[in-house]
């Protein structure tokens, strides 16, 4: 999806807040489950970039906050937000679900790879609501790695294996987001012409 539109600089924005918090929080899990000195040291090596991220996230998204979206594009959305909240809402219950389940099973190593396959799945959806290609391949890399990650041995690799490639991959899309939506914010696409009857 290329911005050719204020609706779809608005939603990059969003996607990129969106994934610059939620990788931060799967590589926190990741740098948690070290200790002591090495603990530290990634904790505090997230924490710096995870700063810097949101913060650029947040003042982009915070460019595009009155920016009004083309009439076709505001149609489509009303048309299709119930699909997005309803796969929303199905995401998180999966996330639920699954790590209460696998908690009380003694599973822990498994619920990155789990969650991972639930974010990715939850993509693919998001690709045909917003017409947006780059979500496939979000999709395809979380499912994919999230898989690959089971062949590790159970146990403290497969469960940080699984934490970086969720937030590695968020990050990363991230950081293209950023790269794509920053050229256009820095000359706002004009707000769309109202049409008169």
């Amino acid at each position: 999806m290329t911005i050719d539109s204020n609706f779809q600089l608005k939603l990059s924005a969003r996607s990129t807040l969106i994934g610059a918090f939620f990788g931060a929080a799967a590589l926190y899990s990741a740098g948690f489950s070290f200790a002591g000195g090495r603990r530290i040291l990634g904790l505090s090596v997230i924490t710096l970039l995870a700063v810097a991220l949101l913060r650029r996230a947040a003042f982009c998204l915070r460019r595009t906050r009155h920016l009004v979206s083309a009439r076709e594009d505001a149609t489509r959305w009303k048309a299709m937000r119930k699909f997005y909240f309803l796969d929303v809402i199905l995401e998180w219950g999966l996330l639920a679900f699954g790590t209460s389940f696998l908690v009380m099973h003694g599973r822990f190593d498994l619920i990155p790879a789990a969650g991972g396959a639930i974010i990715g799945l939850h993509y693919f959806p998001l690709a045909i609501i917003f017409r947006a290609s780059r979500f496939y391949w979000i999709a395809s890399v979380l499912v994919a790695g999230s898989l690959a990650s089971l062949l590790l041995p159970p146990g403290h690799a497969r469960y940080l294996a699984g934490c970086c490639l969720v937030g590695l991959t968020l990050w990363i899309a991230t950081l293209i987001n950023l790269s794509r939506i920053s050229p256009a914010l820095r000359k706002p696409l004009p707000a769309p012409v109202a049409q008169t009857s």
